[in-house]
Protein backbone atom coordinates (compact mmCIF):
# COMPACT_ATOMS: atom_id res chain seq x y z
CA UNK A 1 0.00 0.00 0.00
CA UNK A 2 1.40 3.20 -1.00
CA UNK A 3 2.58 6.09 1.65
CA UNK A 4 -0.28 8.07 1.15
CA UNK A 5 0.43 11.72 2.81
CA UNK A 6 -2.82 13.72 2.68
CA UNK A 7 -2.42 16.19 5.53
CA UNK A 8 -0.47 18.67 3.24
CA UNK A 9 -2.23 18.14 0.07
CA UNK A 10 -5.87 18.60 1.63
CA UNK A 11 -4.28 22.24 2.32
CA UNK A 12 -3.43 22.80 -1.07
CA UNK A 13 -7.31 22.33 -1.76
CA UNK A 14 -8.26 23.63 0.88
CA UNK A 15 -6.93 27.38 -0.46
CA UNK A 16 -8.18 25.91 -4.62
CA UNK A 17 -11.95 25.18 -2.93
CA UNK A 18 -12.55 27.81 -0.89
CA UNK A 19 -14.89 29.76 -3.96
CA UNK A 20 -18.18 29.25 -3.26
CA UNK A 21 -19.99 27.15 -5.93
CA UNK A 22 -23.81 26.93 -6.74
CA UNK A 23 -26.38 25.06 -9.18
CA UNK A 24 -26.53 29.10 -10.48
CA UNK A 25 -22.91 28.45 -11.74
CA UNK A 26 -22.92 26.89 -15.63
CA UNK A 27 -21.43 24.02 -16.05
CA UNK A 28 -17.91 23.74 -17.22
CA UNK A 29 -14.57 22.06 -17.17
CA UNK A 30 -10.85 24.34 -17.05
CA UNK A 31 -7.79 24.39 -16.30
CA UNK A 32 -6.04 25.75 -13.22
CA UNK A 33 -3.06 26.80 -12.11
CA UNK A 34 -1.95 28.20 -8.95
CA UNK A 35 1.48 29.96 -7.99
CA UNK A 36 3.19 30.15 -4.66
CA UNK A 37 4.76 27.97 -1.82
CA UNK A 38 2.06 25.31 -2.63
CA UNK A 39 1.68 25.21 -6.35
CA UNK A 40 -0.79 23.38 -7.79
CA UNK A 41 -2.14 22.29 -11.50
CA UNK A 42 -4.76 20.73 -13.27
CA UNK A 43 -8.16 20.66 -14.34
CA UNK A 44 -11.33 21.84 -12.30
CA UNK A 45 -14.85 20.57 -13.39
CA UNK A 46 -18.21 22.34 -12.65
CA UNK A 47 -21.99 20.50 -13.03
CA UNK A 48 -25.39 20.90 -10.98
CA UNK A 49 -23.91 22.73 -7.54
CA UNK A 50 -20.96 20.14 -7.90
CA UNK A 51 -17.51 20.24 -8.11
CA UNK A 52 -14.07 18.10 -9.00
CA UNK A 53 -10.78 19.16 -8.39
CA UNK A 54 -7.31 16.78 -10.16
CA UNK A 55 -4.14 17.33 -10.65
CA UNK A 56 -0.71 17.32 -9.42
CA UNK A 57 -0.03 18.57 -5.82
CA UNK A 58 3.83 18.14 -4.44
CA UNK A 59 4.76 15.21 -6.82
CA UNK A 60 1.05 13.23 -6.13
CA UNK A 61 -2.11 12.84 -8.30
CA UNK A 62 -4.41 14.46 -6.21
CA UNK A 63 -8.45 14.35 -6.45
CA UNK A 64 -11.22 16.01 -4.45
CA UNK A 65 -14.75 15.88 -5.51
CA UNK A 66 -17.30 18.10 -3.51
CA UNK A 67 -20.74 18.24 -3.59
CA UNK A 68 -22.52 21.59 -2.29
CA UNK A 69 -26.20 20.00 -2.31
CA UNK A 70 -25.38 16.86 0.15
CA UNK A 71 -22.89 19.03 1.88
CA UNK A 72 -20.32 16.38 1.38
CA UNK A 73 -16.40 16.14 0.40
CA UNK A 74 -14.88 13.29 -1.27
CA UNK A 75 -11.20 12.64 -1.64
CA UNK A 76 -10.18 9.90 -4.17
CA UNK A 77 -6.93 7.81 -3.60
CA UNK A 78 -5.87 6.12 -6.94
CA UNK A 79 -2.41 4.62 -6.19
CA UNK A 80 -4.51 2.88 -3.61
CA UNK A 81 -8.10 2.48 -5.15
CA UNK A 82 -9.88 3.95 -1.85
CA UNK A 83 -11.83 6.90 -1.22
CA UNK A 84 -12.39 8.70 2.01
CA UNK A 85 -15.69 10.64 2.62
CA UNK A 86 -15.68 13.82 4.90
CA UNK A 87 -18.79 16.58 5.99
CA UNK A 88 -17.73 19.72 4.97
CA UNK A 89 -18.77 21.19 8.16
CA UNK A 90 -16.31 18.96 10.36
CA UNK A 91 -13.86 18.93 7.53
CA UNK A 92 -10.09 19.99 8.28
CA UNK A 93 -9.93 22.75 5.91
CA UNK A 94 -12.56 25.43 4.44
CA UNK A 95 -14.86 23.65 1.80
CA UNK A 96 -16.95 25.64 -0.71
CA UNK A 97 -20.60 27.07 0.42
CA UNK A 98 -23.61 26.36 -2.04
CA UNK A 99 -23.81 29.89 -3.17
CA UNK A 100 -22.73 31.27 -6.28
CA UNK A 101 -20.38 34.93 -6.32
CA UNK A 102 -22.36 37.55 -8.01
CA UNK A 103 -20.00 39.36 -10.41
CA UNK A 104 -21.83 43.20 -9.29
CA UNK A 105 -21.60 42.13 -5.77
CA UNK A 106 -19.59 39.30 -4.00
CA UNK A 107 -20.51 40.24 -0.40
CA UNK A 108 -23.86 39.23 -0.82
CA UNK A 109 -23.06 35.64 -0.63
CA UNK A 110 -22.12 36.21 2.67
CA UNK A 111 -18.90 34.33 1.96
CA UNK A 112 -16.85 37.52 1.94
CA UNK A 113 -17.07 40.92 3.05
CA UNK A 114 -16.01 44.55 2.88
CA UNK A 115 -16.02 44.41 -0.80
CA UNK A 116 -14.25 46.96 -3.30
CA UNK A 117 -14.96 47.42 -6.87
CA UNK A 118 -11.86 47.85 -9.59
CA UNK A 119 -13.82 47.78 -12.23
CA UNK A 120 -14.16 45.49 -15.26
CA UNK A 121 -11.64 43.92 -17.74
CA UNK A 122 -10.71 40.90 -19.57
CA UNK A 123 -8.96 38.33 -17.70
CA UNK A 124 -8.08 34.82 -19.19
CA UNK A 125 -10.41 35.64 -22.01
CA UNK A 126 -13.69 36.54 -20.13
CA UNK A 127 -15.17 40.04 -19.28
CA UNK A 128 -14.98 39.68 -15.34
CA UNK A 129 -15.46 42.32 -12.35
CA UNK A 130 -12.26 42.76 -10.20
CA UNK A 131 -13.42 43.12 -6.56
CA UNK A 132 -11.15 43.26 -3.47
CA UNK A 133 -12.46 41.96 -0.67
CA UNK A 134 -11.75 40.14 2.77
CA UNK A 135 -11.82 36.82 3.42
CA UNK A 136 -11.06 34.50 7.47
CA UNK A 137 -9.20 37.93 7.85
CA UNK A 138 -7.29 38.34 5.00
CA UNK A 139 -7.82 40.94 2.07
CA UNK A 140 -8.16 38.90 -1.37
CA UNK A 141 -8.28 39.93 -4.99
CA UNK A 142 -10.42 38.53 -7.57
CA UNK A 143 -11.70 38.49 -11.10
CA UNK A 144 -15.16 36.85 -11.37
CA UNK A 145 -16.57 36.32 -15.17
CA UNK A 146 -19.86 38.06 -15.39
CA UNK A 147 -20.35 34.73 -17.62
CA UNK A 148 -19.72 32.04 -15.42
CA UNK A 149 -20.00 33.94 -12.08
CA UNK A 150 -17.14 32.37 -10.68
CA UNK A 151 -13.41 34.03 -9.92
CA UNK A 152 -11.21 33.15 -13.35
CA UNK A 153 -8.49 35.04 -11.32
CA UNK A 154 -7.50 35.19 -7.71
CA UNK A 155 -4.45 36.85 -5.80
CA UNK A 156 -4.93 36.37 -2.39
CA UNK A 157 -2.87 38.91 0.43
CA UNK A 158 0.69 37.22 0.50
CA UNK A 159 0.61 37.23 -3.88
CA UNK A 160 -0.44 33.68 -4.72
CA UNK A 161 -2.52 33.93 -7.74
CA UNK A 162 -4.82 31.08 -9.02
CA UNK A 163 -5.95 31.03 -12.70
CA UNK A 164 -8.49 29.52 -14.47
CA UNK A 165 -7.84 29.29 -18.30
CA UNK A 166 -9.01 27.00 -21.30
CA UNK A 167 -12.52 27.38 -19.60
CA UNK A 168 -15.07 24.88 -21.65
CA UNK A 169 -18.73 25.86 -20.62
CA UNK A 170 -21.64 22.64 -21.32
CA UNK A 171 -22.39 19.56 -19.03
CA UNK A 172 -20.44 17.60 -17.14
CA UNK A 173 -20.53 14.02 -17.04
CA UNK A 174 -22.41 12.70 -13.58
CA UNK A 175 -19.43 9.92 -13.17
CA UNK A 176 -16.72 12.61 -12.45
CA UNK A 177 -18.95 13.53 -9.54
CA UNK A 178 -19.14 10.43 -7.95
CA UNK A 179 -16.34 7.55 -6.40
CA UNK A 180 -15.30 4.76 -9.18
CA UNK A 181 -17.26 1.35 -8.84
CA UNK A 182 -14.25 -0.34 -7.84
CA UNK A 183 -12.83 2.08 -5.15
CA UNK A 184 -13.10 1.19 -1.63
CA UNK A 185 -14.19 3.28 0.92
CA UNK A 186 -12.25 4.22 3.86
CA UNK A 187 -13.92 5.33 7.13
CA UNK A 188 -11.77 7.73 9.19
CA UNK A 189 -13.72 8.11 12.92
CA UNK A 190 -13.15 11.71 14.49
CA UNK A 191 -11.03 12.66 11.97
CA UNK A 192 -13.17 15.49 10.66
CA UNK A 193 -13.06 17.21 13.99
CA UNK A 194 -10.50 15.52 16.98
CA UNK A 195 -14.05 15.42 18.98
CA UNK A 196 -15.30 11.94 17.94
CA UNK A 197 -18.53 10.85 17.21
CA UNK A 198 -20.37 12.41 19.94
CA UNK A 199 -17.73 12.02 22.56
CA UNK A 200 -16.67 15.75 22.64
CA UNK A 201 -17.01 17.09 26.33
CA UNK A 202 -19.36 18.95 28.22
CA UNK A 203 -21.73 19.64 25.71
CA UNK A 204 -19.24 20.60 22.91
CA UNK A 205 -20.57 19.43 19.54
CA UNK A 206 -19.47 15.97 18.39
CA UNK A 207 -19.45 15.35 14.32
CA UNK A 208 -21.99 15.90 12.56
CA UNK A 209 -24.53 13.57 10.75
CA UNK A 210 -23.41 11.56 8.20
CA UNK A 211 -19.48 11.69 9.36
CA UNK A 212 -18.10 8.06 8.66
CA UNK A 213 -17.78 5.59 10.77
CA UNK A 214 -16.19 1.87 10.34
CA UNK A 215 -13.93 -0.74 10.42
CA UNK A 216 -10.34 -0.50 9.01
CA UNK A 217 -10.33 -0.94 5.26
CA UNK A 218 -9.52 -4.11 3.33
CA UNK A 219 -5.27 -4.45 3.48
CA UNK A 220 -5.26 -2.34 6.96
CA UNK A 221 -3.37 -3.50 9.99
CA UNK A 222 -5.25 -4.38 12.87
CA UNK A 223 -6.14 -3.20 16.30
CA UNK A 224 -4.66 -4.89 19.40
CA UNK A 225 -7.18 -6.34 22.52
CA UNK A 226 -6.39 -3.98 24.62
CA UNK A 227 -7.36 -1.18 21.71
CA UNK A 228 -4.45 0.52 20.68
CA UNK A 229 -3.09 -0.11 17.65
CA UNK A 230 0.00 -2.26 17.25
CA UNK A 231 3.22 -0.70 17.43
CA UNK A 232 1.78 2.28 18.98
CA UNK A 233 3.11 3.38 22.32
CA UNK A 234 0.78 2.74 25.21
CA UNK A 235 1.12 6.48 26.63
CA UNK A 236 0.29 7.66 23.22
CA UNK A 237 -2.58 5.67 22.62
CA UNK A 238 -3.99 6.52 25.95
CA UNK A 239 -3.58 10.59 24.92
CA UNK A 240 -5.48 9.36 22.20
CA UNK A 241 -8.14 8.00 23.82
CA UNK A 242 -8.50 11.09 26.06
CA UNK A 243 -8.77 13.30 23.24
CA UNK A 244 -11.51 11.54 22.03
CA UNK A 245 -9.83 9.79 19.07
CA UNK A 246 -10.95 6.14 18.07
CA UNK A 247 -8.13 3.83 17.94
CA UNK A 248 -9.17 2.63 14.68
CA UNK A 249 -8.02 5.94 13.41
CA UNK A 250 -4.40 5.35 14.06
CA UNK A 251 -4.75 1.79 12.55
CA UNK A 252 -5.90 3.43 9.56
CA UNK A 253 -2.92 5.38 9.38
CA UNK A 254 -0.80 2.54 9.63
CA UNK A 255 -2.82 1.22 7.03
CA UNK A 256 -1.46 4.19 4.55
CA UNK A 257 2.09 3.12 5.04
CA UNK A 258 2.94 5.77 8.00
CA UNK A 259 4.80 4.13 11.30
CA UNK A 260 4.42 5.15 14.60
CA UNK A 261 7.00 8.11 14.77
CA UNK A 262 5.81 9.57 11.58
CA UNK A 263 1.77 9.39 13.08
CA UNK A 264 3.20 10.80 16.65
CA UNK A 265 4.85 13.72 14.59
CA UNK A 266 2.04 14.30 12.29
CA UNK A 267 -0.33 14.91 15.65
CA UNK A 268 2.42 16.55 17.31
CA UNK A 269 1.55 14.29 20.07
CA UNK A 270 3.72 15.46 23.27
CA UNK A 271 3.11 16.63 26.84
CA UNK A 272 -0.54 16.95 27.55
CA UNK A 273 -1.33 20.13 29.21
CA UNK A 274 -4.97 20.43 31.47
CA UNK A 275 -7.10 21.82 29.06
CA UNK A 276 -10.17 20.38 30.06
CA UNK A 277 -11.59 22.95 31.83
CA UNK A 278 -11.39 24.94 28.75
CA UNK A 279 -12.98 22.20 26.42
CA UNK A 280 -16.33 22.07 28.80
CA UNK A 281 -19.49 24.18 28.70
CA UNK A 282 -21.66 24.53 26.48
CA UNK A 283 -19.61 27.33 24.33
CA UNK A 284 -18.49 30.87 24.86
CA UNK A 285 -19.63 34.73 23.60
CA UNK A 286 -17.68 37.22 22.31
CA UNK A 287 -18.59 40.67 22.65
CA UNK A 288 -17.11 43.76 20.91
CA UNK A 289 -17.37 47.20 21.13
CA UNK A 290 -15.13 48.91 18.15
CA UNK A 291 -15.33 53.01 18.30
CA UNK A 292 -12.76 55.25 15.93
CA UNK A 293 -12.81 58.77 15.08
CA UNK A 294 -10.47 61.29 13.66
CA UNK A 295 -9.68 64.41 11.25
CA UNK A 296 -7.36 65.90 8.87
CA UNK A 297 -6.58 68.78 7.12
CA UNK A 298 -4.59 69.98 4.17
CA UNK A 299 -4.18 71.84 0.63
CA UNK A 300 -4.78 71.17 -3.16
CA UNK A 301 -5.04 72.58 -6.25
CA UNK A 302 -8.62 72.61 -6.00
CA UNK A 303 -8.30 74.96 -2.34
CA UNK A 304 -8.04 73.83 1.46
CA UNK A 305 -9.90 71.27 2.98
CA UNK A 306 -10.89 69.69 6.33
CA UNK A 307 -12.52 66.13 7.12
CA UNK A 308 -13.44 64.29 10.59
CA UNK A 309 -15.03 60.78 10.73
CA UNK A 310 -16.21 59.11 13.78
CA UNK A 311 -17.86 55.16 13.95
CA UNK A 312 -19.27 53.39 16.48
CA UNK A 313 -19.98 49.43 16.01
CA UNK A 314 -21.17 46.85 18.73
CA UNK A 315 -21.36 42.81 18.59
CA UNK A 316 -22.27 39.78 20.08
CA UNK A 317 -21.54 36.73 18.37
CA UNK A 318 -21.39 33.02 20.17
CA UNK A 319 -18.69 30.47 19.70
CA UNK A 320 -20.48 27.51 19.39
CA UNK A 321 -18.36 24.52 18.46
CA UNK A 322 -15.70 23.82 19.79
CA UNK A 323 -12.35 21.30 19.42
CA UNK A 324 -10.01 19.85 22.01
CA UNK A 325 -6.40 20.32 22.46
CA UNK A 326 -3.95 18.29 20.61
CA UNK A 327 -1.35 17.28 22.82
CA UNK A 328 1.03 20.25 24.02
CA UNK A 329 1.33 21.57 20.36
CA UNK A 330 -2.06 23.31 19.52
CA UNK A 331 -4.58 24.36 22.43
CA UNK A 332 -9.04 23.82 22.33
CA UNK A 333 -10.27 26.09 19.81
CA UNK A 334 -14.08 26.69 19.16
CA UNK A 335 -15.88 28.36 16.65
CA UNK A 336 -19.15 29.75 15.11
CA UNK A 337 -20.91 26.71 13.45
CA UNK A 338 -24.56 27.49 13.09
CA UNK A 339 -25.83 23.66 12.63
CA UNK A 340 -23.69 22.71 15.66
CA UNK A 341 -23.07 23.19 19.01
CA UNK A 342 -25.24 22.64 22.66
CA UNK A 343 -28.98 23.65 22.68
CA UNK A 344 -27.75 26.91 24.50
CA UNK A 345 -25.28 28.06 22.63
CA UNK A 346 -27.39 27.69 19.41
CA UNK A 347 -29.63 29.70 21.62
CA UNK A 348 -27.46 32.66 21.70
CA UNK A 349 -28.19 35.46 19.17
CA UNK A 350 -25.98 37.17 17.29
CA UNK A 351 -25.92 41.27 17.29
CA UNK A 352 -25.00 43.60 15.67
CA UNK A 353 -25.41 47.61 15.63
CA UNK A 354 -23.07 50.34 14.10
CA UNK A 355 -23.38 54.19 13.09
CA UNK A 356 -21.29 56.07 11.26
CA UNK A 357 -20.69 59.56 9.92
CA UNK A 358 -18.16 61.32 7.33
CA UNK A 359 -18.10 65.16 6.99
CA UNK A 360 -15.69 66.97 4.26
CA UNK A 361 -15.73 70.42 3.76
CA UNK A 362 -13.55 71.94 1.10
CA UNK A 363 -13.27 75.78 0.53
CA UNK A 364 -12.92 76.42 -3.15
CA UNK A 365 -10.93 79.77 -4.66
CA UNK A 366 -12.48 81.52 -7.95
CA UNK A 367 -10.91 80.99 -10.88
CA UNK A 368 -12.27 83.39 -13.11
CA UNK A 369 -10.16 81.92 -15.87
CA UNK A 370 -11.04 78.80 -16.63
CA UNK A 371 -15.27 79.44 -15.41
CA UNK A 372 -14.86 78.02 -11.34
CA UNK A 373 -16.98 79.90 -9.09
CA UNK A 374 -15.36 80.31 -5.35
CA UNK A 375 -17.32 77.72 -3.52
CA UNK A 376 -17.61 76.11 -0.05
CA UNK A 377 -18.63 72.19 -0.10
CA UNK A 378 -19.47 70.54 2.44
CA UNK A 379 -20.50 66.89 2.00
CA UNK A 380 -21.88 64.68 5.27
CA UNK A 381 -22.61 61.10 5.40
CA UNK A 382 -24.04 59.41 8.01
CA UNK A 383 -24.89 55.28 8.33
CA UNK A 384 -26.21 53.00 10.37
CA UNK A 385 -27.25 49.15 10.38
CA UNK A 386 -27.92 46.39 12.61
CA UNK A 387 -28.65 42.74 13.30
CA UNK A 388 -30.43 40.25 15.35
CA UNK A 389 -30.10 37.16 14.52
CA UNK A 390 -31.51 34.15 16.52
CA UNK A 391 -32.44 31.84 13.59
CA UNK A 392 -28.61 30.40 12.87
CA UNK A 393 -29.49 29.77 9.37
CA UNK A 394 -30.24 33.45 8.52
CA UNK A 395 -28.54 35.78 6.66
CA UNK A 396 -27.11 37.34 9.88
CA UNK A 397 -25.25 34.22 11.15
CA UNK A 398 -24.21 33.46 7.47
CA UNK A 399 -22.21 37.29 7.59
CA UNK A 400 -20.62 36.46 11.09
CA UNK A 401 -17.58 34.72 11.67
CA UNK A 402 -15.23 33.82 14.93
CA UNK A 403 -12.65 31.48 15.90
CA UNK A 404 -10.95 31.62 19.57
CA UNK A 405 -7.54 29.14 19.64
CA UNK A 406 -5.91 28.73 22.81
CA UNK A 407 -2.06 28.05 22.68
CA UNK A 408 -0.85 24.76 23.44
CA UNK A 409 0.60 25.75 26.90
CA UNK A 410 -2.36 27.90 28.30
CA UNK A 411 -0.64 30.84 28.22
CA UNK A 412 -2.47 33.15 25.12
CA UNK A 413 -4.93 32.90 23.34
CA UNK A 414 -5.84 34.51 19.59
CA UNK A 415 -9.74 35.73 18.64
CA UNK A 416 -10.78 36.52 15.57
CA UNK A 417 -14.69 38.15 14.99
CA UNK A 418 -16.11 39.12 12.17
CA UNK A 419 -19.80 40.73 11.75
CA UNK A 420 -22.06 43.53 10.11
CA UNK A 421 -25.42 44.50 9.53
CA UNK A 422 -27.95 42.70 7.37
CA UNK A 423 -28.94 45.66 5.23
CA UNK A 424 -26.75 48.84 6.43
CA UNK A 425 -28.32 52.33 4.91
CA UNK A 426 -26.38 55.55 4.54
CA UNK A 427 -27.14 59.03 3.26
CA UNK A 428 -24.68 61.41 1.97
CA UNK A 429 -25.85 65.55 1.51
CA UNK A 430 -23.69 67.22 -0.07
CA UNK A 431 -24.00 71.33 -0.45
CA UNK A 432 -22.41 73.46 -2.50
CA UNK A 433 -22.56 77.33 -1.66
CA UNK A 434 -21.56 80.20 -3.73
CA UNK A 435 -18.92 82.49 -1.79
CA UNK A 436 -17.44 84.36 -5.07
CA UNK A 437 -19.36 84.29 -8.37
CA UNK A 438 -17.52 84.76 -11.25
CA UNK A 439 -18.57 87.48 -14.02
CA UNK A 440 -21.69 86.29 -15.74
CA UNK A 441 -21.89 83.46 -13.48
CA UNK A 442 -25.31 82.21 -12.99
CA UNK A 443 -24.49 79.79 -10.14
CA UNK A 444 -26.51 79.11 -7.21
CA UNK A 445 -26.35 77.46 -4.11
CA UNK A 446 -27.72 73.65 -4.46
CA UNK A 447 -28.46 70.77 -2.10
CA UNK A 448 -28.21 66.67 -2.96
CA UNK A 449 -29.24 64.18 -1.27
CA UNK A 450 -28.42 60.86 -1.98
CA UNK A 451 -28.76 57.25 -0.60
CA UNK A 452 -26.81 54.17 -0.46
CA UNK A 453 -25.88 50.86 1.03
CA UNK A 454 -22.50 50.99 2.49
CA UNK A 455 -20.63 47.63 3.94
CA UNK A 456 -20.95 48.21 7.56
CA UNK A 457 -18.52 45.33 9.04
CA UNK A 458 -15.97 44.36 11.14
CA UNK A 459 -12.86 42.50 11.09
CA UNK A 460 -11.38 42.02 14.19
CA UNK A 461 -8.04 39.98 14.89
CA UNK A 462 -6.64 40.17 18.30
CA UNK A 463 -3.13 38.37 19.15
CA UNK A 464 -1.17 37.05 21.71
CA UNK A 465 -3.62 38.11 24.71
CA UNK A 466 -2.42 36.60 27.80
CA UNK A 467 -4.99 33.84 29.46
CA UNK A 468 -6.36 33.62 32.66
CA UNK A 469 -5.58 31.05 35.06
CA UNK A 470 -9.19 29.54 34.87
CA UNK A 471 -12.16 29.36 32.32
CA UNK A 472 -14.79 32.59 33.31
CA UNK A 473 -15.64 35.83 31.60
CA UNK A 474 -12.34 37.40 30.18
CA UNK A 475 -12.29 41.20 29.25
CA UNK A 476 -9.79 43.75 27.85
CA UNK A 477 -8.91 46.78 25.62
CA UNK A 478 -6.58 47.25 22.14
CA UNK A 479 -6.30 49.64 20.25
CA UNK A 480 -5.41 47.89 16.73
CA UNK A 481 -6.47 48.81 13.02
CA UNK A 482 -9.77 47.74 11.37
CA UNK A 483 -10.92 48.53 8.26
CA UNK A 484 -13.90 51.02 7.69
CA UNK A 485 -16.34 51.69 5.43
CA UNK A 486 -17.42 55.35 5.89
CA UNK A 487 -18.55 57.66 3.38
CA UNK A 488 -16.00 58.13 1.27
CA UNK A 489 -13.64 56.91 3.33
CA UNK A 490 -12.79 53.42 2.51
CA UNK A 491 -9.85 51.67 4.50
CA UNK A 492 -8.28 50.99 7.58
CA UNK A 493 -8.35 53.26 10.76
CA UNK A 494 -6.97 53.26 13.75
CA UNK A 495 -9.58 51.95 16.66
CA UNK A 496 -10.19 51.15 19.97
CA UNK A 497 -11.27 47.56 20.57
CA UNK A 498 -12.91 46.60 23.74
CA UNK A 499 -13.93 42.37 24.04
CA UNK A 500 -15.41 40.57 26.50
CA UNK A 501 -14.98 36.64 25.88
CA UNK A 502 -17.73 34.73 28.61
CA UNK A 503 -18.83 31.42 28.86
CA UNK A 504 -22.69 30.09 27.80
CA UNK A 505 -24.03 29.03 31.26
Amino acid sequence: MSRYRFVAPLLVFALLIAVPVSAQTPQFRADVRRTGSEPFEGTMYFGNARMRIEGMSDGQQMTVIVDGGAGSLIMLMPEDRMYMTMDMGSAPFSAPAATSMDPANPCSSGEVSDCRSLGSETVNGYVARGWEYTRDGERETAWIANELRFPVRTVEADGTTTDMTNVATGPQPSSLFEPPSDYTAMNMPGFGGLGGGGRGRGGRGGMPPGMPTGAVPPGGRGVTPGGAAAGIDPAMAAQLAAMGLDPSVIAQMQAMGLGPAEIQAMLNIGTATNSAPWEAGDGWVADLVVTASGSESGTSEMGSWTQNYSARYTASVPITYGTPAVGAAMGPAWQLVPTLGSPRGLAQPLTFSGTSEFRRELNRPAACAIGEDGARVVIVSRGSGSTNATNHSSPGIQMAQVRWEISGDLRTHHLLVGAGATEPTETTETTTTITSGCPNSDAQNVTDSATSQPSMSINVDLTGLPLASSPGTMRGTENVPVRFDIGAFDGELPANVEWTLRPIS
